[in-house]
């Protein structure tokens, strides 16, 4: 009765009007679900007040719903653009650790030209040793970058690429950094193989570095090759205990780093190893127990040209 000659409702020949309150899932007001009408209705019938209060509560649940997806879905932006921030970081660091790093080993190759005391050479070793690791976290966080930002690790398949050579000089390569570890190398690839040598020598160099900072110190870590007719597999395998099932889940996830990990990568050199064989069509996979762990790295052979 007391909005009956309200100007608004006579203007529009409102005889009927009922207004319910919506709050939002924690209680705050949001504003009203209103029902009007040009007929006299009963506007205080209970079974319609239930209504309106029911589509009241269905309204205000909707609200927070789509707040929440909102709030969600901004927060899922800004976790990108923070990320391609950092993977941009990665890759700018990456490329301006490349050149102190070269020119430590220009030094280090033009002292070693020069006559020095036998300690001084043994210092220059491990010089040389450390500037070898460093470069391969700094290689290993360029390929990350780069996979991230460009959508993956990108190959230049060669056909019958001298994957064996590519193999043997990676391994003396980790020999000169790690003279104590006995590596042995088996490689019977006597087939052509078109993939690219420098990658999958990157791979199998990983798969050593974690051979080594996980291995049982002193026990001899295996390399081997072998070609069929449909596909090639390179193993790295040593001596150590099992790595437990749940770490097994997580191992080629990029910064993830095994519990006994001695050495002071960034947790990328088998999620590197992992792209390199997947850009190939190819696939790595792991053969824990106790004593002893394998690595496979498997490449599928392209068919032989008619």
């Amino acid at each position: 009765p007391e909005y009956r000659d309200h100007p608004i409702a006579r203007r529009f020949g409102i005889v009927s009007y009922a207004s319910v309150p919506i709050h939002r899932g924690d209680g705050s007001f949001f504003g009203t679900l209103c029902a009007i009408d040009t007929e006299i209705r009963n506007v205080k019938n209970p079974r319609a007040i239930a209504m309106l209060e029911m589509f009241a509560d269905l309204i205000g649940r909707s609200l927070e719903t789509e707040e929440r997806l909102e709030a969600q879905e901004l927060l899922v932006e800004h976790e990108r653009k923070l990320l391609q921030i950092q993977e941009e970081f990665m890759a700018i660091l990456g490329h301006d650790l490349r050149n102190p790093v070269a020119a430590l080993s220009a030094g280090i190759r033009q002292m070693q030209k020069e006559p020095l005391a036998d300690r001084a050479m043994s210092i220059l070793g491990l010089m040389k040793s450390s500037l070898h690791r460093m470069n391969e976290l700094i290689e290993n966080l360029m390929l990350h970058a780069k996979s991230r930002l460009g959508g993956g690790i990108g190959i230049s398949a060669q056909p019958d690429a001298p994957l064996g050579d590519a193999i043997t000089q990676v391994v003396e390569e980790v020999r000169v950094t790690a003279p104590d570890q006995e590596i042995e190398v088996d490689l019977r690839l006597d087939r052509p193989i078109d993939c690219d040598p420098a990658r999958l020598a990157q791979a199998v160099s990983n798969l050593l570095s974690n051979a080594i900072d996980h291995g049982t110190p002193g026990a001899p870590i295996e390399v081997c090759g072998r070609s069929s007719e449909r596909e090639v597999t390179l193993t790295v395998s040593n001596r150590g205990p099992a790595i437990p099932e749940e770490t097994q889940r997580g191992l080629f996830d990029p910064f993830r780093r095994g519990e006994s990990a001695e050495g002071t990568g960034l947790g990328l050199g088998l999620y590197i190893a992992s792209s390199i064989a997947r850009a190939h069509n190819g696939c790595i996979t792991v053969d824990s127990r106790e004593g002893s762990t394998t690595f496979t790295l498997t490449l599928p052979l392209l068919p032989p040209a008619p």
